[in-house]
C-alpha cells in the first residue's frame, strides 16, 4: 500500500470502535494518513433500501445490523466526516466524496508523495442495500458479509 500513489478508497463499515481505532492508528503509525468519511443514511432509509434491494442472500444480517449503526454513530460522527446519503444516488455521493479528497489533497499535496492516502469509511453498504457494481456476485456478497459477522465487523 506504501507504494500505491495517490487515494486509495476501502469500503469498510465498522461498528466496533476500537477495530476501527486499531486500523486507523496502525495506519497512522506507518505513515499512511487517513480520511474517514461516514457514509450515511438514517435507519428508516436503511430499511427502505434493505428492503428494496434486488439483494435478498443478505436482507435478513443486513436488518439485525441497523440498529448496531444507529449505536455506533456517535463515535462515527466524532471519528469521521459524516456524507449525507439520503435523496443521493451512489454516484453523488462518490462525487461527494471524491471533491472531498481532493480538497484535502489540494490542501496538503505532499501527501501523494510515495504514501497512500487510505479513506476507510465505514459505509453502511453491508446494511443499505445500496447495488454494487463490479464483479463480486451476491453469493459472494453475502459470504463475504456472513464472514465479517463472524469477526464481528459489520
Amino acid at each position: 500500500m506504501h507504494e500505491h500513489a495517490g487515494p486509495l478508497v476501502i469500503p469498510q463499515t465498522v461498528l466496533v470502535e476500537a477495530y476501527a481505532r486499531e486500523i486507523f492508528d496502525g495506519l497512522a503509525g506507518r505513515g499512511v494518513p487517513v480520511a474517514h468519511f461516514v457514509v450515511h443514511a438514517g435507519p428508516a432509509e436503511l430499511r427502505r433500501r434493505i428492503e428494496e434491494s434486488a439483494d435478498t442472500l443478505a436482507r435478513q444480517w443486513r436488518l439485525d445490523h441497523v440498529d448496531r449503526y444507529a449505536e455506533a454513530l456517535p463515535w462515527l460522527r466524532r471519528s469521521g466526516t459524516l456524507v449525507p446519503t439520503e435523496g443521493k444516488t451512489p454516484a453523488e455521493v462518490a462525487r461527494d466524496i471524491a471533491g472531498r479528497v481532493r480538497s484535502r489533497l489540494e490542501a496538503d499535496p505532499a501527501v501523494t508523495e510515495n504514501r497512500a492516502t487510505a479513506i476507510p469509511p465505514p459505509i453502511p453498504d453491508a446494511i443499505s442495500g445500496y447495488q454494487e457494481t463490479g464483479s463480486r456476485s451476491s453469493a459472494n456478497r453475502a459470504s463475504a458479509a456472513k464472514e465479517s459477522n463472524r469477526a464481528d465487523w459489520s
